[in-house]
């Protein structure tokens, strides 16, 4: 996708003109808050161009920090995968040595760079905006306010030859791509392993978008497969809170590239608040979501009981429940098959259609068992239900009153979607709208 990478140092105004671009756009795709330190992505649509735009951290001359050295190598990833650059200087105050600094190292990307003259919030001030040419990285100079959203058009008008320039690779859509993600040491590195050493044939090796990332290309039963591998993290560390920001950049990234992806957790350490984490952003970004607890040979056999390890999973997390879960072991392969199976089985029910005839049949099935309440003495009707989107499936309900529906009632649907046409480990997008 084409790619916007907004950078500048600290307390120039990249978040608020992250926030304006992505914000105060009519065709916003989502917005995905990054944990602490991390960066942000978001998405607009201009002149019909659908645009990924990220927000990184402010760069500071010479990091002696641990996390803002991190910092560092997580804007240089992000950076090779721009198309254009906004580089945000604030035009009220003199370029500073991080500015100069920061364009010294962008220099020799030899990326189009856009100088975005941040804060000139009235037309007088536009004339200061022009002391950013003193960085020697772009010609290409655009005063703007992004707190008032002055001038945010031309900024994106001048962007736009770059971006239509790009070169957008073809999407390998019918390729399943599933990630492998967890806490470090969980086993991900093994079982990526296992999966490429069984029923398969390794085509090439791919270099992934995250920084020391390697996707495989494997053949499985016939089936060829994209895995995404995050376990560039085992290399130790004394820094801790690198091993953690890390962790979250590249979980992050290869959850956005899939389409399923398998959440590894320890049999030994059981679940904890980082793999709950990952699922809900998994589920949020609707992808697909197996749960693999590894290591399960090492578990002693008074202690493997399938039923409790399911229970305890969904009191931590009750949207466990239907998410396929399997108790496996990278080491000595056991069900390792069965759990790349059952990946690629999520993966086709995410692409699935479900035809509007026999939604509607179920439709009147689910409403005659349990009406929707009525309100204020009203009957609450539900006409029509259609699919109008696939991966994750979504589903429109039509209603003469879709806002008395309540989240109770909704669930119940949901709930029902699942257990007609079994939509296990796929996240599903319901809407009610009116019926006129």
């Amino acid at each position: 996708m084409r790619t916007i990478v907004i950078v500048g140092r600290p307390n120039v105004g990249k978040s608020t003109l992250f926030n304006r671009l992505v914000g105060k756009r009519i065709a916003i795709v989502e917005e995905q808050p990054g944990v602490t330190r991390d960066y942000l992505v978001g998405y607009l649509e201009w002149r019909d161009l659908k645009t990924r735009v990220i927000d990184t951290g402010g760069v500071i001359p010479d990091p002696q920090e641990p996390i803002t050295q991190a910092i560092h190598h997580q804007v240089e990833s992000v950076l090779r995968e721009a198309d254009v650059i906004f580089f945000v200087c604030d035009a009220r105050s003199e370029l500073t040595v991080a500015d100069t600094y920061l364009a010294d190292w962008i220099r020799p990307l030899q990326k189009p760079v856009i100088l975005v003259a941040n804060k000139c919030d009235d037309p007088k001030h536009d004339v200061e905006a022009y002391a950013c040419a003193a960085l020697g990285i772009s010609e290409t100079i655009v005063p703007c306010s992004a707190l008032h959203g002055r001038n945010i058009d031309v900024l994106l008008e001048t962007a736009l030859p770059f971006l239509q320039q790009a070169s957008v690779p073809e999407e390998e859509a019918d390729i399943p791509r599933i990630a492998i993600i967890g806490r470090p040491n969980v086993g991900k590195s093994s079982l990526l392993n296992a999966f490429a050493g069984k029923e398969r044939s390794i085509v090439t090796p791919i270099a992934g978008t995250t920084r020391d990332a390697l996707d495989t290309r494997i053949r499985f039963y016939g089936k060829e497969l994209l895995l995404i591998d995050t376990a560039g993290l085992r290399r130790k560390s004394r820094i801790r809170d690198n091993i953690e920001f890390f962790s979250a950049v590249r979980t992050r990234a290869a959850i956005r590239r899939s389409d399923v992806v398998i959440v590894v957790v320890d049999a030994l350490e059981g679940f904890h608040k980082q793999e709950k984490q990952m699922i809900d952003e998994a589920l949020q970004e609707g992808k697909g979501v197996v749960i693999a607890v590894n290591k399960w040979d090492a578990v002693p056999a008074e202690h493997k009981k399938t039923d409790h390890w399911r229970r305890s999973l969904a009191e931590a997390m009750p949207i466990v429940e239907y998410l396929p879960v399997l108790f496996v072991s990278a080491r000595t392969k056991q069900r390792v098959p069965a759990l790349l199976e059952t990946a690629l089985q999520v993966y086709q029910k995410r692409q699935m259609r479900v035809a509007t005839a026999k939604l509607n049949e179920m439709l009147q099935q689910w409403v005659r068992k349990t009406p929707p309440p009525s309100r204020n003495g009203k009957e609450v009707k539900l006409n029509y239900v259609t699919q109008v989107e696939t991966a994750p499936p979504h589903f429109v309900f039509f209603s003469n009153h879709p806002r008395w529906i309540p989240d109770f009632y909704k669930r119940y649907l949901e709930r029902s979607l699942r257990e007609n046409f079994a939509f296990e480990g796929v996240p599903l997008r319901l809407s009610f709208r009116s019926k006129h």
